[in-house]
């Protein structure tokens, strides 16, 4: 059954491209998730896309949400770990509707501040305002004052 490598295939080599970049864990994360639905065999149902939402809703706070910008959410062997790398795909899939835009980002954003800088340059927003779409509510931005040491 090697189709059933196919999605890790894609996210592996997804990273292996983009080692090079000083990107955050979320976006290099989401990036890799996402090559997984659009050159691997993974399938999302569209009827069953916002399942995630009350979970993500009820899960993500301040603390935690600098844990995911920081990258540490990925390393925790918990639900959130899960949860964010939906989050993580999800805020891709929401930033990559300029890809012209996005690809300047990618370029750019840095893991010392989440993203952040790079964000308000390329698109003219604080990270918060995608996160704040995505989850329909009120987010944080990364702030790497409040990052906990690794």
């Amino acid at each position: 059954d090697m189709w059933r490598l196919e999605p890790v295939i894609a996210h592996e080599l997804f990273h292996a491209t983009v080692a090079h970049l000083p990107l955050p864990a979320w976006l290099n994360e989401g990036l890799a998730t996402n090559a997984e639905f659009r050159f691997g065999s993974r399938f999302e149902d569209p009827r069953h896309v916002n399942e995630q939402l009350p979970h993500h809703r009820a899960y993500w706070n301040d603390a935690r949400l600098q844990d995911f910008w920081s990258g540490e959410a990925f390393l925790q062997a918990n639900e959130g770990q899960e949860l964010s790398y939906d989050l993580a795909r999800r805020l891709v899939v929401g930033l990559s509707a300029d890809w012209g835009r996005m690809k300047q980002f990618i370029a750019i954003a840095d893991a010392i501040d989440g993203g952040e800088e790079a964000a308000q340059r390329i698109f003219g927003l604080s990270l918060a305002i995608p996160l704040e779409a995505t989850l329909g509510v009120s987010g944080a931005a990364p702030v790497p004052a409040a990052w906990r040491e690794a």
